[in-house]
């Protein structure tokens, strides 16, 4: 019966397709997130500690001709300690965050090595990314759409009816492992619709996206099946 609950589809008007693509493209800078911290018994000693310990880091970084990167302000918190079962004042630390950005690629390993050696004890995260993201994602958003059509076609040609105009496009977060899809679960996303389907090496950056997107019937007659 139409419109009961127990109907897949509770207002059916066309086809949805559900349209993923994933391109992969070599990364052209690194980053690199750090920062050095420093437990004193006083403020003012763990300030004056960290900031001895962040211009040894700035020092590091214009010996090695770095010349993107930025510091964060200078943070502090207390620090306690449980010890058998008691809270201790361990202290006051002092922390500055670093922010750099590596252009040569064959550097970070030497770079990393160097802040660590100039004082940096919290090294948070080492990344390979591109300058052209925004490119990159234009152009895997409309693979994804054109996955959904592709799909959708597929769908209207095995029905022996005509695709018709688009009724509505919904962006989905790539990011999801398990994207529900109208009661459905999709998984591996990572594949993608859209694709080369080439081997990619493991530091490659990679950009998803996925839509849903629905379509209308179209009035000017039947698809040929055969087609």
């Amino acid at each position: 019966m139409y419109g009961s609950p127990q109907q897949a589809i509770p207002s059916p008007f066309g086809v949805t397709a559900f349209g993923s693509a994933v391109l992969r493209v070599a990364p052209d800078v690194a980053s690199i997130t750090c920062a050095v911290s420093r437990l004193e018994q006083k403020p003012d000693e763990a300030f004056a500690a960290a900031r001895q310990a962040a211009q040894s880091i700035q020092a590091c970084l214009s010996r090695l001709k770095v010349a993107d990167f930025g510091a964060s302000r200078i943070t502090l918190a207390q620090v306690h300690h449980y010890i058998n079962g008691q809270q201790k004042h361990a202290g006051y630390e002092a922390r500055i965050g670093f922010s750099v950005q590596v252009p040569d690629l064959d550097q970070v390993e030497q770079i990393v090595c160097a802040l660590v050696e100039a004082g940096a004890n919290e090294i948070e995260r080492v990344a390979f990314e591109t300058k052209q993201i925004k490119e990159v994602r234009s152009e895997v958003r409309r693979l994804a759409v054109v996955a959904a059509r592709e799909k959708a076609e597929n769908y209207c040609r095995a029905a022996g009816v005509a695709l018709g105009r688009v009724l509505h496009i919904e962006d989905v977060n790539p990011d999801s492992l398990e994207l529900k899809v109208r009661g459905h679960t999709s998984r591996g996303l990572v594949g993608g619709d859209g694709g080369d389907g080439k081997a990619f090496g493991p530091s490659s950056v990679e950009v998803n996206a996925a839509v849903i997107v629905a379509f209308e019937f179209s009035s000017d007659g039947d698809a040929d099946p055969t087609a």
